[in-house]
């Protein structure tokens, strides 16, 4: 028999109650030129954060936008993976064996597409296809 805390303990992203910031990413350096917002003292604000241009050099322009895609790729590519395993493990949670399976079945090769390209590692990605399969296995 699984326990659900036991099942959500294999994973370790699962649960942490992370206070993420819903708004949307901006793309790097929108202003081009931003003026020094006296807002903060008026309103009593400890910080009021704007936009400043860090990068002067081209070559460092272009690696900051470069930087800006390659995060929204992975993270895009991150949350579908966790999906996909919350898929698996949900159904497992649910003693629901053929629906597991099917869920694995369509996880599994995105475990390895990503751990092919370096998103995780791929002892991860084993680990994770390791501890599933055996508690789809468990169902029977």
């Amino acid at each position: 028999m699984i326990k659900d805390g036991a099942l959500r303990a294999t994973f370790s992203w699962w649960g942490k109650g992370r206070n993420v910031d819903a708004t949307p990413r901006k793309a790097y350096n929108s202003a081009p030129f931003s003026i020094p917002d006296f807002r903060a003292a008026r309103t009593g604000l400890r910080h009021h954060y704007r936009s400043f241009p860090l990068a002067n050099i081209k070559s460092a322009k272009k690696r900051a936008r470069q930087a800006v895609k390659r995060n929204a790729r992975n993270s895009s590519a991150r949350s579908a993976l966790r999906t996909s395993i919350k898929k698996v493990v949900n159904a497992i949670a649910a003693k629901d064996k053929a629906g597991a399976e099917a869920a694995y079945k369509a996880a599994e090769p995105i475990m390895d597409r990503e751990s092919s390209r370096g998103l995780i590692h791929k002892n991860k990605a084993a680990r994770h296809k390791s501890r599933l399969s055996a508690h789809i296995k468990a169902l029977a």
